[in-house]
């Protein structure tokens, strides 16, 4: 993919941003199949059967073929099932939809173009009902086309790099959220850059992921191949700012944790310094470390300072107006708070007084320690040091809990 990610014009306001485009011939060739719609598949197909023979023209598509990689020859069968958009069996009927690069070479051969940028192929981008990858692999309906290179965009490859999974072959993409909040904002953002397509959730955490969008993000970041250690491309890192602010935010929904610092974790080495770099790059004051679990390494683990975090609210909250999948998701919330805590007007309440407060707000109703430090506005690891001196004192008790948070109440 080119490097120019945004262009500018000019309007009566000034300079205005516009998002680089990606069209369907940019999509990966042999990998993507077309479904165009009847009526204007059948004008193409009856174009090619007045203009030529067509054992003819189904010799020059093999011809074209070689500079794919295709080995396979295809006959006037196959070009019957293309025209008709359906195959017949003995058992059933199938639809069969266009390779990409079928597509793209007859629409050079009848606009005499030698580009994939010809009329009649940017009229076909317009008549597609959906896209789809070879095999059973869920379609894009719908689709969104041109896609457009957003940071919304971008943050789903870090999604991928965080709880997602590229599959490769007959293994399955997919996206791991226990959050339902989380999980289904990672949906949203593939609707809004690609189109609809039919949602299968497993195990009440785990969003199957369209093929053909995966085959996407691996054609145009990791030219078509895919390491053992995903990572972020370098190019990616180089992007402005507010495309490296998505990301950040898109990585910390799935491996973050906010406590007094933003605290990133990652078992990768090579992913957990691109993030560190991002980070760094984006003037939050960052370290990076290894955590060690019983005497041995379990994971690297990223601080991004609180001294950073006032500015990177300031810039998740601008994102956000324009992308508002952009933000934190089910974690914006910690984030909040804690810039309430650092912009509170006093520092430490009388002894005595959060105490007395928390057992004035279990009179009114159960609670678990993060509901209470946000109605208190502290610290949750402070309101749990006063929880459990409660607790001693049989002033409060637990009730239950909500998943893994302690539940209180007064005794």
């Amino acid at each position: 993919m080119t490097k120019r990610y945004l262009n500018t014009r000019e309007n009566n306001e000034g300079m205005e941003e516009k998002y680089k485009e990606v069209h369907i011939w940019e999509f990966p060739p042999t990998e993507i199949f077309i479904r165009l719609n009847d009526e204007f598949r059948k004008r193409i197909f009856s174009i090619i059967k007045d203009n030529f023979v067509i054992k003819d023209f189904v010799f020059l598509i093999n011809q074209r073929a070689e500079k794919y990689g295709i080995e396979r020859n295809y006959n006037t069968s196959n070009f019957r099932s293309w025209r008709v958009g359906l195959k017949k069996t003995k058992e059933k009927t199938i639809e069969v939809n266009i390779p990409l690069w079928v597509l793209i070479e007859i629409s050079k051969l009848l606009s005499d173009s030698s580009s994939p940028d010809n009329k009649l192929m940017k009229k076909a981008e317009k008549e597609i009902e959906y896209y789809a990858a070879s095999g059973n692999s869920l379609r894009v309906n719908d689709p969104n086309l041109p896609v457009l290179f957003t940071p919304e965009m971008v943050s789903v490859l870090f999604h991928f790099c965080g709880d997602g999974h590229i599959g490769t072959g007959t293994d399955q993409s997919h996206y791991r959220q226990t959050n339902t909040v989380n999980l289904k904002n990672f949906e949203k953002k593939l609707r809004k850059c690609f189109g609809d397509f039919e949602v299968r959730i497993y195990e009440n955490s785990k969003l199957l992921i369209p093929r053909p969008i995966t085959q996407f993000y691996i054609h145009h970041f990791y030219e078509g191949e895919l390491s053992s250690s995903i990572g972020i491309p370098e190019h990616i890192k180089t992007l402005p700012k507010k495309f490296l602010v998505a990301g950040l935010a898109a990585f910390i929904v799935d491996d973050g944790h906010m406590s007094d610092a933003l605290e990133i974790y990652s078992k990768n080495c090579e992913l957990a310094k691109d993030i560190f770099q991002i980070a760094r790059k984006l003037g939050y004051k960052t370290s990076i470390n290894k955590k060690y679990r019983y005497g041995k390494f379990d994971t690297y683990r990223l601080i991004i300072s609180s001294e950073s975090l006032p500015q990177f609210y300031k810039d998740i909250k601008s994102l956000s107006k324009e992308f508002p999948t952009c933000d934190l998701a089910s974690k914006m919330a910690y984030l909040e708070q804690f810039i309430r805590r650092k912009n509170r007007k006093w520092d430490r309440r009388p002894p005595g007084k959060t105490k007395e407060l928390i057992i004035k707000f279990l009179e009114k109703d159960l609670n678990t320690a993060n509901e209470l430090a946000t109605k208190l506005n502290i610290r949750p690891a402070s309101l749990r040091e006063h929880l459990l001196h409660l607790e001693e004192e049989n002033l409060i008790k637990r009730v239950g809990k909500d998943g893994r948070k302690v539940i209180w109440e007064k005794a």
